[in-house]
């Protein structure tokens, strides 16, 4: 779904886990993307900022990604719900990043 928020187009998208649906902002949506489409890899902040921000910010981009992914994990909940995924904290050859583990059950 899509609203106008001031001047700035605002997109909203869901996802289903366990049959409840979890909204997530567009960037949080393509990091899970990024994600579902490199499972197992740690991907480096700096690798999904540049992927998804349209004019990476070299001074804060890090900081941006990472407060991104952490609303993304406390939105799926993903260990609290027992699933068979995790997105995890790791470090890098370049820098700090994040894996999402996926595990058969």
């Amino acid at each position: 779904s899509a609203s106008l928020v001031g001047s700035e187009m605002c997109i909203e998208t869901e996802v289903t886990i366990h049959g409840n649906f979890v909204s997530l902002s567009r960037r949080e949506f393509q990091i899970l993307g990024l994600f579902a489409s490199h499972p197992s890899e740690a991907l480096p902040c700096d690798f999904l900022h540049n992927a998804i921000w349209p004019h990476p910010d070299m001074e804060h981009g890090i900081e941006e990604v990472i407060g991104q992914v952490e609303s993304l994990k406390k939105k799926l909940r993903l260990e609290t719900l027992d699933a068979n995924c995790r997105i995890i904290e790791e470090n890098t050859q370049r820098g700090p990043g994040y894996r999402f583990a996926v595990s058969a059950k």
